[in-house]
């Protein structure tokens, strides 16, 4: 039995940090939030950025009546959680040691306010831990799993394996496929640059193992001194093509 019941979960994963995961669970909560609530947990117990990404203040946390937390509000129909909310202070480390991280999750699944919630979008830890891994698979039941990259050669070899685990884990039928980001460059008024790597992914990836490619985004980057819109990407299309597969 699963620590959750009536709510779809879904999982954006990566075994490499920095390729955007948590860009793509942002913008899928933004397109879920169409269809009902959201809660965007932030799981990544190592490197949290969820909370400062969205200029959230993470000693906002409150507490219902019943000793329930009460999470951040991003959105009217978006709230988020992440480890920050424990520290109140973003620029706190800590070390996250295996009973740490099982904590976190039940107290973020078991104590969380979701009433009303629809959707849960968990921003997943970067590589394969274990320990996280094995507890998530038995007391969390993902309805689906986002797999995020980046067209570099060292970022596909690393969702290869990825895959490769998550296949070990008989996990596969819950992955809805693969998003590449950063795969072309976007100026301040939107215009479309270089693009790096066209083939890598869907062919190197998708193909071989079966996986939909569920599109690409870019990398927004400002030119001639001009500034993109942070929120631009939030808005790409890819999202709520996504979220019509949920």
């Amino acid at each position: 039995m699963t620590l959750l019941a009536r709510r779809s979960v879904i999982g954006v994963t990566s075994n490499k940090g920095g390729v955007g995961k948590t860009v793509v669970a942002v913008g899928l909560a933004h397109a879920l939030a169409e269809k009902g609530r959201v809660m965007l947990l932030d799981l990544d117990l190592h490197g949290p950025d969820v909370v400062s990404r969205l200029n959230l203040d993470p000693s906002a946390i409150e507490y219902t009546v019943a000793d329930k937390i009460k999470p951040l509000v991003y959105k009217p129909n978006i709230s988020v959680f992440s480890p920050d909310c424990l520290t109140g202070d973003p620029t706190e480390g800590f070390l996250a040691r295996d009973e740490d991280k099982k904590a976190f999750v039940r107290s973020a699944f078991k104590q969380l306010d979701l009433q009303g919630v629809k959707y849960i979008v968990c921003d997943m830890p970067a590589g394969t831990d274990e320990t996280l891994f094995t507890f998530l698979k038995k007391w969390v039941k993902f309805d689906h799993l986002v797999i995020v990259t980046n067209p570099e050669r060292s970022s596909v070899l690393d969702a290869e394996k990825l895959i490769n685990i998550l296949s070990a884990y008989n996990l596969m039928d819950r992955v809805l496929g693969v998003i590449e980001n950063m795969s072309y460059v976007v100026g301040p008024r939107l215009e479309r640059g270089h693009r790096f790597n066209s083939t890598s992914v869907q062919m190197l990836l998708c193909a071989r193992y079966g996986i939909k490619y569920l599109g690409d985004i870019p990398e927004y980057v400002s030119w001639n001194g001009t500034d993109t819109v942070a929120s631009s990407i939030y808005e790409n299309r890819i999202f709520q093509s996504v979220a019509g597969l949920i």
